[in-house]
């Protein structure tokens, strides 16, 4: 059996994979298992439990492009038709839908007394009385299993965003072109193209979630690493460092432990001295997996940060691979970026995630253990430079 720090992430992970959905009896058991190996590890432990809703999931990500998919076809239909206020009308009225979908599945659930779903995060904490720098370490302990694979779905949403935008181009100009009786050479086109898009927000509708899945990647490997970051921070004894260890709940539903974290711990955490790493999806091969920008436009994760990691990766031969993902998925740091804390994702997105065969067999003990080599030189590049 492997020892040391890769032992420790291997065992973790392998000790939770099992399906272990929220709201079902595997994440309850899993939660246990959590709390307990947080404790062996020298951490003081607790549960901290909140509300929350799978809306985000069930409801808001497979809706998202359908209804304004619907509504454009009509306005292409109006605009076939010569109805050109009708068909400007609906094209603006498009954008609707998605914004008050998105913005209801950003709510807080937590004094919703429908909310359907009481969870609890698993918080260690290591405190140093002559702390530098605050780390918080946040693996999500939950899983799901989905139709569709990562990568189909991250392609679904980036089609239908774009095939989106192209739509509303088309409609919006070809109607003015006719509102001004100036001959459309594309008008044609617009209904056959938006019923070609039409389809995809459609397929998304079929993306249902499920409990079939043990969960070893995405991401019982998270738990797993973050648990031995902290294991070397503390036989090492590295700087001082206030560092909290975070295994958060209902992340595949709604990214609800993080926002929950936040929420209890914002006045502990200043975000002038926090810094934050998510471990999401590590483990697949041996490729350290970091997340540089995400999003449409992009969003860049902290330069500075990127510069360590690369550093790092040169210093001790690690495979490093920087990922860009334009729509498709969310982490738990996207919650903390949002709250001004910087931050940095270690993902690795395995097409196998969210499957029946995300199984611990799949798990790579040398992958795990550069992801703790990385972390854990990052984390100390970070307080030496406190320390100046």
């Amino acid at each position: 059996m492997e020892k040391g720090p890769a032992g420790t992430a291997f065992r973790t992970a392998a000790d939770i994979s099992f399906p272990r959905l929220v709201g079902t009896a595997g994440e309850a058991a899993a939660r246990e298992k959590v709390k307990r190996t947080f404790s062996e590890q020298g951490l003081e432990t607790k549960e901290e439990w909140f509300g929350c809703s799978d809306y985000p999931i069930r409801t808001a990500a497979r809706w998202v492009l359908a209804p304004s998919a619907i509504i454009l076809f009509i306005a292409a239909l109006f605009l076939n038709a010569e109805m050109e206020a009708a068909a400007l009308f609906l094209t603006f009225l498009s954008l609707l839908p998605p914004f008050l979908l998105l913005r209801r599945a950003g709510k807080s659930f937590e004094r919703d007394a429908k909310a359907p779903f009481q969870c609890a995060n698993v918080v260690g904490r290591k405190h140093s009385e002559e702390s530098v720098l605050s780390v918080v370490l946040v693996a999500h302990y939950d899983s799901k299993s989905q139709r569709f694979s990562i990568w189909l779905r991250i392609a679904l949403y980036l089609l239908g965003a774009v095939g989106g935008g192209i739509v509303i181009a088309l409609l919006v100009a070809g109607t003015l072109l006719s509102i001004f009786s100036i001959d459309c050479p594309f008008c044609n086109a617009v209904l056959p193209v938006s019923a070609i898009f039409l389809v995809i927000p459609l397929v998304l509708l079929l993306n249902t979630t499920g409990n079939d899945s043990d969960g070893a990647l995405d991401n019982a490997s998270g738990v797993g690493i973050i648990t031995a970051v902290a294991e070397k921070l503390r036989q090492e004894d590295g700087p001082g460092l206030d560092l909290w260890v975070v295994a958060t709940a209902a992340e595949e539903i709604g990214l609800w432990g993080a926002r929950a974290f936040i929420k209890k711990h914002a006045k502990e955490l200043p975000t002038e001295r926090t810094v934050v790493l998510n471990f999401d999806g590590c483990g697949a091969d041996r490729k350290t997996g970091v997340l540089k920008s995400f999003g449409l436009p992009p969003r860049s994760a902290p330069p500075e940060l990127v510069d360590k990691i690369i550093t790092i990766a040169a210093d001790n031969s690690l495979p490093l691979k920087l990922y860009r993902i334009p729509l498709g998925m969310s982490t738990d740091l996207s919650p903390f970026r949002k709250a001004g804390y910087k931050g940095m994702d270690f993902i690795s997105p395995a097409t196998k995630s969210h499957t029946p065969k995300d199984r611990a067999d799949r798990l790579n003990v040398s992958a795990l253990n550069d992801y703790v080599t990385a972390a854990c030189g990052l984390i100390k590049s970070l307080a030496a430079d406190r320390q100046k």
